[in-house]
């Protein structure tokens, strides 16, 4: 039930919303930041979040710092074009 709930409230966000573990890997990304990325769910999952992000020229230093201080950090990274994506 708690997964269903998540998976609602991850796919029903009206930005792209990633969730990455701890170490900055890709679980679950929703529909949006998928199209957002320009890739599909298959692609990201396992993978590092900021392989992903590289790949498409993305800005890592959000990721980077949520690492490097081993924390549980919520942001929001906008893209140049005004895209935002939940990290």
């Amino acid at each position: 039930m708690e997964t269903d709930l998540l998976d609602a409230m991850i796919e029903g966000a009206l930005d792209g919303l990633c969730l990455l573990s701890a170490d900055g890997v890709m679980l679950k990304a929703n529909r949006l930041a998928l199209e957002m990325l320009d890739v599909s769910q298959d692609e990201v999952m396992g993978r590092p979040a900021t392989s992903v992000l590289s790949q498409n020229g993305r800005e890592c230093s959000v990721l980077a710092e949520v690492r490097k201080q081993k924390l549980t950090v919520t942001a929001v990274q906008t893209f140049g074009d005004g895209r935002r994506v939940l990290l």
